[in-house]
């Protein structure tokens, strides 16, 4: 058992972050590399913009033209070399042109395509190269070739479904990899102990989870129960979740938290606020206060959102509006992000950020000091601000 930090209420979580650094991007801010199931973006579009992903500081938009990404890019993760820090939308430069998937993390970002994945940022093991230099422009994950078939980055480590396996590279300090590789890998390495072949991916904080026949496996850390299994004991071999009904159709993994789409309804458990309760939990329970005909669901650092009927219901933490209701509460139970009652076609949530595809734009809320929600002011936004202006 690794040694865990002492937990605080959700408002307050941010106080403390595994593999950061005062060099990194805000010592308290991480990526909870948000997904749906099939990777950290949210496709859904049938327009010119086809997905969305959002990371720490930083969101990208998966064009039919190609891949755009704003806001931070000192770490490179703007994957544009001319871009300044806090820039507008700008186009990745050197992706595959056949780019099916995208997926941002914490201060790196990767693209599926064809010919497996591309990843560009922060190095430090994270971008699958063998090394750890930071990249500015997009560069082949090692060992990765056809038959990827979803990505997913966290904070300091990044996984990809391959033909039904699933593959782990970066930090490892508390089992993430799903492997005894040691403290990192700098290449990707197989996850040993799954039964049977995957059908989606999630990862966030230093916690992964994949989906098989519609049964959840988590691997990694457990400071807030999130393994599901009631030990509070990492484990670098993956752990089956109990008390969930069969028949999961996706899930969610946020820093220290997971949910699960079952049947139109949610479930989570970890850490509480972002599990749709007042306290930690090992134990999956449904979220209250959702509609029936959950579509989607989404997992940032803290707080949690689904779609349903084409709008947008999020809890947990609120510090920097990324609940999007026009206020800085926190609430364990869903609210409704403001304008977005209809219409949506995707959800995606960054750290402390969110954003949803909308009739073909794309809108954001919450924390905005790198210029993540693509607006024209720096400020942080309580309710989604206007759409962002795509190149």
């Amino acid at each position: 058992m690794s040694a865990q930090p002492t937990l605080l209420g959700f408002a307050s979580l941010f106080a403390f972050c595994w593999g950061c650094s005062s060099s990194s991007l805000g010592a308290s801010r991480r990526d909870a590399g948000a997904t749906t199931g099939t990777g950290s973006d949210a496709t859904a579009g049938t327009g010119q913009v086809i997905s969305i992903a959002a990371g720490l500081s930083s969101t990208c938009a998966l064009l039919r033209t190609g891949v755009q990404c704003w806001g931070a890019n000192n770490w490179g993760q703007l994957g544009n070399p001319s871009a300044p820090d806090g820039s507008s939308p700008v186009v990745v430069q050197g992706l595959d042109p056949d780019v099916q998937a995208i997926a941002v993390g914490g201060l790196s970002a990767c693209a599926q395509v064809l010919g497996g994945a591309q990843c560009w940022g922060e190095g430090y093991g994270a971008l699958g190269d063998a090394s750890v230099v930071d990249r500015s422009v997009p560069l082949a994950v090692q060992g990765l070739s056809a038959g990827v078939q979803a990505i997913s980055p966290g904070p300091r480590h990044i996984c990809a479904l391959v033909s039904g396996g699933v593959w782990c590279w970066g930090m490892n300090p508390l089992g993430e990899l799903g492997s005894d590789a040691g403290p990192k890998s700098d290449v990707p390495v197989a996850v040993q102990g799954l039964p049977g072949s995957a059908q989606a991916i999630a990862v966030g904080g230093y916690t992964s989870c994949a989906l098989l026949s519609g049964k959840v496996y988590c691997w990694g850390n457990n400071v807030a129960g999130q393994l599901g299994n009631n030990s509070g004991l990492d484990s670098h071999v993956p752990t089956a979740i109990g008390g969930l009904p069969s028949g999961v159709e996706a899930i969610a993994v946020g820093y220290y938290h997971v949910c699960a789409l079952i049947a139109g309804g949610v479930s989570c458990w970890g850490m509480a606020g972002g599990n749709g309760s007042a306290t930690n939990s090992s134990v999956p329970t449904p979220v209250k206060g959702l509609s029936p005909g959950v579509q989607a669901i989404t997992a940032g650092g803290s707080h949690t959102c689904a779609l349903v009927g084409g709008g947008v219901r999020c809890w947990g933490s609120n510090t920097d509006g990324e609940l999007g209701n026009n206020s800085t509460q926190d609430s364990v139970a869903p609210v409704a992000v403001q304008d977005l009652e209809s219409g949506v076609q995707a959800v995606v949530a960054g750290d402390s950020h969110t954003c949803a595809l909308v009739n073909d734009t794309v809108r954001c809320w919450g924390w905005n000091q790198y210029g993540q929600l693509g607006s024209d002011s720096p400020a942080n936004s309580l309710v989604p601000a206007p759409a962002v202006q795509l190149q």
